[in-house]
C-alpha cells in the first residue's frame, strides 16, 4: 500500500510545488505560513530509511520523509488511510445496533474564503447548538457522527464552495431527510442570509442473509474515504494566484475532522490521525532471519525496490 500511494500521488505533488514555487518567485511572498509550506512540501517523499540486516543482509525499509502538510496530496492520503483505520473498527461495531448514512452540508459561494469558513461553522453550530428548536431536532434525530471540512471552486461561481461531509449514526431508519433540510436551510438563512443545500445517502449496512459482512465493510470504507479524503482537490491550475494563497493561509494549522455526540469520545483518536506522526519506538524484525539489529542508510525513496518499499513493519 505504501508503495501504491507514493508512486500515484508524489506526480500530483510535483505539480502542486511547482504551481507554489512559480507563485512564491512570481509574488516574491514572503509569509512565513507560505514559505514554511513550500519549503516542507519540497522535501516530501524525497528521501526514505532503508535498515540493513547485520545478519543476513536483507533491506528492510524504515521509514520515509514525510512534509504532513493538509496541501500535501500524499500526505492527505496517508491521513485518509489512518482515519479509515480508526474508524472502521468504531461504525462496523456501532451499525450492529444504529442506522448509518452521510450526509453533506453546503453553504452559498463565496469570492472569500475565510467568510465562506467561517459561515459554514457558524451555521453548523447555530443548527446544532445555539438555535434551541434545531437544536433539540438534530439531537433527537441523530445520535452523533464525524464531520470533515472540504472547499473548491464551484462549478459555475469559480467561487469558494465550502461544505461539510458527514457520517452520522441514527438509532432507526426514517424517513427525516425533510426536516434536516429544514433545519439546515433555517441556520443558513439566519447566519448568510442565504438558504443551504443538504445531500443525504444510506451507507447500506445490514445484518441479514442478503447482505455479507464482507460488502457492508466495503461499503463502509468507501464512505469513509469519501468523507475524509482531503480538505481541497489538487487541481491548482484551476485557481488563480490569489486563491491559492488564500488556500494556503486559511488552511495552516487548523483541524478539520471532528467527531460530534456520541463520537466526541473519539476526539483524541482523530487528533493523532491528523498529526501524521510515523510510529515510534519500532522493533523491526528481519523477515528472513529474525534478526533484531540493522545498520540504518539514508537514500533516495526512488531509488527503493517497490518489494522493499512494500513490506510492512514488524512490531
Amino acid at each position: 500500500m505504501r508503495y501504491k500511494y507514493i508512486k500515484e500521488y508524489k506526480p500530483i505533488l510535483l505539480n502542486v510545488r511547482t504551481r507554489l514555487e512559480y507563485i512564491q518567485a512570481k509574488q516574491n511572498i514572503q509569509e512565513y505560513v507560505y514559505n514554511s509550506l513550500v519549503e516542507k512540501m519540497s522535501i516530501c517523499c524525497e528521501k526514505s530509511r532503508l535498515a540493513k540486516c547485520k545478519n543476513c543482509g536483507a533491506e528492510h525499509h524504515k521509514e520515509t520523509t514525510y512534509c504532513n502538510q493538509r496541501l500535501c496530496p500524499v500526505c492527505a492520503k496517508r491521513k485518509s488511510l489512518k482515519y479509515v483505520a480508526i474508524l472502521s473498527d468504531i461504525f462496523m461495531n456501532l451499525m450492529k445496533r444504529n442506522y448509518i448514512c452521510m450526509l453533506t452540508f453546503t453553504i452559498s459561494d463565496s469570492e472569500n474564503l475565510k467568510e465562506n469558513m467561517n459561515n459554514l461553522e457558524k451555521s453548523w453550530r447555530y443548527m446544532v447548538h445555539d438555535c434551541k428548536f434545531t437544536r433539540f431536532g438534530f439531537k433527537k434525530l441523530i445520535a452523533g457522527g464525524i464531520r470533515s471540512f472540504e472547499t473548491k471552486l464551484g462549478e459555475n461561481s469559480k467561487k469558494w464552495h465550502s461544505h461539510y461531509h458527514c457520517i452520522i449514526i441514527k438509532s432507526k431508519f426514517c424517513k427525516d431527510f425533510e426536516i434536516l433540510k429544514a433545519y439546515w436551510k433555517y441556520a443558513t438563512k439566519y447566519i448568510t442570509g442565504k438558504e443551504g443545500s443538504i445531500d443525504i445517502r444510506s451507507i447500506k449496512l445490514r445484518n441479514d442473509k442478503t447482505t455479507t459482512q464482507i460488502n457492508n465493510y466495503e461499503s463502509l470504507i468507501k464512505a469513509i474515504n469519501e468523507t475524509v479524503k482531503y480538505i481541497t482537490k489538487f487541481n491548482f491550475s484551476d485557481y488563480t494566484d490569489k486563491q491559492v494563497i488564500e488556500l494556503v493561509n486559511e488552511t495552516y494549522k487548523k483541524r478539520f475532522t471532528n467527531g460530534f455526540g456520541i463520537l466526541s469520545k473519539y476526539q483524541k483518536d482523530f487528533a493523532k490521525a491528523d498529526e501524521l506522526n510515523e510510529d515510534e519506538a519500532v522493533k523491526m524484525i528481519c523477515r528472513n532471519c529474525k534478526c533484531t539489529e540493522f545498520d540504518i542508510e539514508e537514500v533516495l525513496t526512488d531509488s527503493i525496490p517497490e518489494d522493499v518499499l512494500e513490506f510492512e513493519r514488524e512490531i
